[in-house]
């Protein structure tokens, strides 16, 4: 624009130099005025492809998080899976180690659960599996995660906490009926192992950690059930 101006006012002096007939005012006037239409078409064109591009992206943004989240979660329960336990174990794990803060894994076992599929079907063990995994997504604080870890496995990830903290969640699950089959109410009770980074113990990587739990949730399944044993 600032181009054609100059080259307006410049017109008589270029009539002039090169002795030949410009455009008259009015219509340099009137080609000032189409440049200057063409001008904004063009800009209102440019800002509707920013406005529409925008929106694309945060589309494309949306659609990736929620990939992210499909991919992150257990079809069934809709809690974290295995694979992603997995790398909150290890991060969580190393945050421990380098604030010196405890972390605590709770591993679960559902107790005589292949009785409640033999009984009233996989469909009826699955709302078990489905209501268990959100009660304890429910008793959990805001920094702890639960994770189904296979079958019906549930881990518990909790950060920068000591070992007395099983209780809860064992009421959480315990206080009432999780499902209902044939007009009866359906209780489940779960086998816990705890294990604690910290608090007067440390293991050498998370793994190590998760094991032990692992390995005294068994010794509490071995001891009667519906108990949760801590590693010592």
């Amino acid at each position: 624009m600032e181009a054609l101006a100059e080259l307006n006012e410049r017109m008589p002096d270029l009539e002039t130099l090169f002795d030949v007939s410009m455009p008259d005012a009015a219509d340099r006037d009137l080609m000032m005025e189409h440049a200057r239409e063409m001008l904004l078409v063009h800009n209102l064109k440019a800002q509707q492809t920013v406005v529409q591009i925008t929106k694309e992206r945060a589309v494309l943004q949306d659609h990736a998080r929620a990939l992210e989240l499909q991919v992150s979660r257990d079809g069934l329960t809709g809690v974290f899976n295995r694979a992603h336990m997995d790398t909150e174990l290890a991060g969580t794990f190393e945050k421990s180690v380098q604030s010196g803060k405890p972390v605590s894994v709770l591993f679960v076992d559902l107790d005589h659960f292949n009785n409640i599929n033999d009984t009233w079907g996989h469909d009826v063990g699955d709302q078990v599996l489905i209501a268990v995994a959100r009660r304890f997504a429910e008793a959990l604080r805001p920094n702890q995660v639960v994770g189904r870890y296979g079958g019906e496995e549930f881990v518990v990830l909790l950060p920068e906490t000591g070992k007395n903290l099983a209780n809860g969640l064992g009421e959480a699950l315990g206080s009432k009926p999780v499902a209902k089959a044939g007009g009866k109410d359906i209780s489940v009770s779960f086998s816990g192992g705890l294990a604690t980074h910290g608090d007067g113990h440390a293991f050498a990587e998370w793994t190590e950690l998760v094991h032990a739990a692992d390995r005294v949730m068994y010794a509490a399944k071995t001891g009667g059930r519906a108990q949760t044993v801590a590693y010592c």
